[in-house]
Parts: structure tokens; sequence; C-alpha cells
């Protein structure tokens, strides 16, 4: 038995992934993943080198829901991917309840977007993945099939709906996550069932404000077709009299992305394009360049942006004629929250922001810059 091997049986009081790291000549690193649930920290075990790569140590941002399959975290601005279970019992204890799982929020909700996002944070589950989108009709059925409603008279109808506008895609995961979402909501979103569900603005048994993912095969094959497919419908900017919006990796790991999103749509400003984005550390450097030698906090801001995935919004002025920079900074507030505090007590960063550089939001700085901010986060980097 290896080093490697011998070292992931030592302790039962742990979880043991199979992770992976591509340095920038492209080389991937195989690493053990340890996680400690008594404290929430970790470390990396090399399995080529048979040496330690980080320490224990306590993350900011990386708790227990975090690990799954599939899962891509940020550590110290590298970007480790959660392969597979390194051991039995971690095999044996989260397997079984920690999932993925898939929501659609149809057209006719697409303005309760946040209050969705909130919800579900406040019911234990993570976003992973999102994207806002247009459907064409083969997509829309691909749905619709998978949640047996193909052949039913309404059909038609039901796709309408999904063509009739942008829809937001999620991949959720957390404990049991398929059948916790649809007990939250009813089975396909359905009005009808318990409280909650109500505050997804259902209005009757077709009218649903959502879809969902009704089993664990489909939620994968949902998941794969419309996130991880290279056909899979992409997310499509307008840059035309457009800003940008970026919550930041602190904010959406506080559960306040959805508050966030949901005050913009308050305000009147029009979101005509989101995703949620992954950066590597050289990503977040290239995007804050202009700051470097400018502001103190530029090396803390690039961690902060690498931390964690964020949300990007392409923000659009309230009506044709108005101009989005101005109004998003009004929205924003002053980038001090303890300033935002004092004299713009209603802004964003005076709500959720905590310091300058977990601030909540980015917006940019000059008008000139609009629109290389939206083309990076919606074009380049895609």
């Amino acid at each position: 038995m290896s080093f490697g091997a011998r070292k992931v049986f030592e302790e039962p009081d742990r979880f043991v992934f199979e992770a992976s790291w591509f340095q920038n000549e492209a080389q991937e690193r195989k690493l053990y993943l340890y996680f400690y649930p008594n404290d929430s920290s970790l470390e990396l075990f090399d399995l080529h080198s048979r040496k330690t790569f980080l320490r224990r140590c306590k993350l900011n941002g990386i708790s227990e829901p975090d690990l799954y399959l599939g899962a891509k975290l940020m550590i110290y601005g590298r970007q480790i991917n959660v392969i597979d279970y390194a051991d039995e019992l971690t095999r044996r204890k989260l397997s079984a309840k920690r999932q993925k799982t898939f929501i659609v929020v149809k057209p006719a909700a697409y303005q309760c977007t946040g209050k969705i996002i909130t919800l579900l944070y406040e019911q234990k589950f993570t976003v992973q993945q999102l994207k806002m989108v247009r459907l064409n009709q083969g997509l829309a059925r691909i749905i619709l099939d998978d949640i047996d409603i193909s052949g039913n008279p309404a059909e038609p109808f039901l796709v309408e709906q999904l063509l009739s506008g942008p829809v937001v895609m999620m991949e959720l995961s957390g404990d049991d996550a398929v059948s916790r979402l649809i007990n939250l909501i009813g089975e396909h979103g359905d009005p009808d069932a318990k409280l909650p569900s109500r505050l997804l603005f259902g209005l009757d048994s077709l009218r649903t404000a959502v879809f969902v993912s009704k089993n664990l095969q489909q939620a994968e094959t949902h998941i794969r077709t419309f996130f991880g497919d290279p056909y899979a419908p992409k997310v499509e900017s307008t840059e035309n009299k457009t800003t940008l919006c970026l919550i930041k990796a602190h904010a959406i790991k506080e559960g306040n992305a959805g508050k966030i999103i949901d005050a913009l749509f308050d305000s009147d400003l029009r979101i005509t394009a989101m995703k949620m984005c992954l950066l590597e550390r050289q990503n977040c450097e290239e995007f804050y360049e202009v700051y470097k030698g400018v502001v103190p906090e530029y090396v803390q801001m690039v961690l902060q942006l690498s931390s964690g995935p964020c949300i990007a919004l392409e923000i659009a002025g309230k009506s044709d004629n108005s101009n989005a920079y101005s109004e998003l900074r009004g929205i924003c507030g002053p980038t001090d929250p303890e300033i935002a505090k004092q004299i713009r007590p209603h802004t964003l960063r005076a709500k959720f922001g905590k310091n300058k550089v977990e601030n909540a939001v980015h917006c940019t700085d000059l008008e000139e810059d609009c629109q290389l901010e939206v083309e990076y986060f919606f074009k380049i980097i895609e």
C-alpha cells in the first residue's frame, strides 16, 4: 500500500476526496483533499510527490455542503476539482445523501428570480451553476419530455411559456436535493403544494413558475444537457447601452445573491444577461489590472474574486433613454460600506457589504469601460 493510500484510512472523522489541479503549463496534479467536519478545516496531499501540498487549515467560504463530486473549489487562487471519493467511508456517508438537481425559472417568473434564489439558500440548497438563456423549441421540448408532458393537449401552451422570454437555469446541490426541492415547491412547481411554493408565484397547474427535475437521473441529464454539453445554450448579452454588475463571492456564500438581484429588479433596472462564473486567479488579476499599484486593496480584491463563484449581470437602464451606468452606480453606493451606511444607507453596499474588499458588488468605475467589462464576462471568458 502506498503512503498516500495508507494516509486515507488513518482517521475516520474526516472525508477524503480525489481531486485535481491544472497548473498553468496544463499539467494535471492529482491530489487527495481531506475535509474535517468538526472544524471545517481541510488539507491537500500531492499523490505524485507524496508530500503535503497544503497544510491543514480552515478557509472562509468552504464548508461541507460545498464538497460533492464535480465541485470546483477556489483554494488560494487555485481551482481544485473534486473528482471522486477516495475511500469507502466517505463514499458510504456522502454518496446517498449529497445530490445535485436542476431547476428552471420560467419567463413569467423571471422577475422573481431573486426571491426564488433567496428561498433556495434559506432551504440549504447551494447554487453551483446558473445562467440566463433563451430556449428554442427543441430545448424546450427536452425539458417537457423529461417531465412526462409530451402528448398532453396543453403541450403547445407549455412550450410557448418557455419560449416567451428568458429562462434562468440552475444546478443545485444539497442533501437529498431532488426530493427536497420537489417537496419544497411541489411536483413540477405545483402552486397548490405547501406554503413555500406560493412564493414561487405559480398561478395554476399550467401556469407554474418553475420546472424541476423529478428524479436523480433526470437531474443528471438536465445538468449535462444544459451546462455540460458543448452545444448547450449560451448566455447572450445585448451590449447596447448596458453596464456590468458583479455579485461577489462572499455575498453569494452569505446567501445574499437573491436579495441583491431582487433589489435590482425593484429599482426598475433591467437584467439583460446573467451567469455564474468561477474565475481562475489569472482572470481576476486581468480584470482588476487597472487597480494594480493604484488601490492598496488590489491583492485582497483579486483573492476575494477568486475565492468562489460570482454572478455577472448585464444591466440595462430603467428605460431605453436612461443611463444604466449612472443608475447602477447610484444603487450600488460608495465603495466603502462604512461610508455607504452613513450617507447612502439604502444602497447595496450599505446593506450587504462588510468592508472595501467584501463590499458585495462590483460596478464599472468609468463609463467608457462599460462595454469592455460586459464583453469580458459574457464573451472573452466564455
